[in-house]
Order: C-alpha cells, then sequence, then structure tokens
C-alpha cells in the first residue's frame, strides 16, 4: 500500500509539474516546421527560471555544422528562437542557417526582413530591433548564437505579423 501510495504521489508530481502538452498548441507550428527542415525535437521541458515557459531543444545540421534551435514559449505561442551553432569559426553558416529558419519557421516566417538583421553579420556582438523584436547575434571561442526575442515584453509571444 506505501509503495502504491509513493508511485501515484510521483506519478501526480511529474504530470502536475510539467505539462508540455498543455502549451504546445501555442508552439505547434514552429516546432512542426523545425521538423519538417529535418531537426529533432525533444520534449518541452520548464525554462528553469520563473517565467511560466516551456522550452523545447531541436537538433539538426547545416553545412556539417552542428545546430541547435531552442524554442521557448506557452500555450499563447513562441516567445523566443535561439539558434546556436557549434561553428564559430564561420559566422557566415549561422547567418545562412538561421536565413533558413526565417524562410521556413513561423513566427519567423511572416517576417522576412529579419534575414537583412545577419545578411552582413561578421561575428562580433550586435543587436538590431525590428518589427517589434530584437535580434542579437554573437560568436564565442564555442559557439555562434542567433537569438530573436521581443524588443519589449519577453514572456509575450513574439511581435511579428
Amino acid at each position: 500500500m506505501r509503495s502504491a501510495l509513493v508511485a501515484i504521489l510521483v506519478l501526480a508530481l511529474a504530470t502536475g509539474c510539467s505539462d508540455p502538452e498543455s502549451t504546445l498548441s501555442g508552439v505547434q507550428p514552429t516546432l512542426a516546421a523545425l521538423d519538417a527542415l529535418g531537426f529533432r525535437c525533444g520534449d518541452g521541458a520548464k525554462d528553469n527560471v520563473p517565467s511560466g515557459l516551456l522550452q523545447w531543444s531541436c537538433s539538426g545540421e547545416m553545412e556539417g555544422a552542428p545546430l541547435t534551435v531552442l524554442v521557448d514559449g506557452n500555450e499563447q505561442g513562441t516567445t523566443r528562437i535561439t539558434l546556436v551553432v557549434d561553428d564559430p569559426a564561420n559566422p557566415g553558416v549561422a547567418g545562412r542557417a538561421f536565413g533558413r529558419l526565417v524562410d521556413a519557421v513561423p513566427p519567423l516566417s511572416t517576417a522576412p526582413v529579419l534575414k537583412d538583421s545577419v545578411a552582413a553579420w561578421t561575428g562580433r556582438q550586435q543587436a538590431r530591433i525590428i518589427g517589434g523584436v530584437r535580434v542579437s547575434a554573437e560568436c564565442d571561442a564555442t559557439h555562434c548564437i542567433i537569438t530573436v526575442l521581443p524588443a519589449r515584453d519577453p514572456l509575450r509571444p513574439l511581435p511579428l505579423p
């Protein structure tokens, strides 16, 4: 009886603490588009800050460089997309991979102008605000990272058309 009670309690806690299915509907178009591009996304997990957002980690590759796309969101939609490219010596790969995301992944695909933010990027740290979103890009010793998030409220869905 005691072990059954413990098992039920553990199951209830696990179900109550993480419910990626409830927020999947708001983020589903983003994850489906990444899947169509060949990325493999894991289950949503809490983002480890008290934001109420979940984060999905999606892995893939382009031009031989491993890529990770982190998608943050909630039931209202996608709130942040971060591209991590494990090729810091070639920011052009990150720029082209970001272009692929903008071409195919909503909500980025509703604003093709976002590609312009990294068109001439050389890997140095930069941030631009375009249409209500901040596009940040930088390369360090191990990665090139491009992030798109709302310029005003990082907990709201990306304010793109």
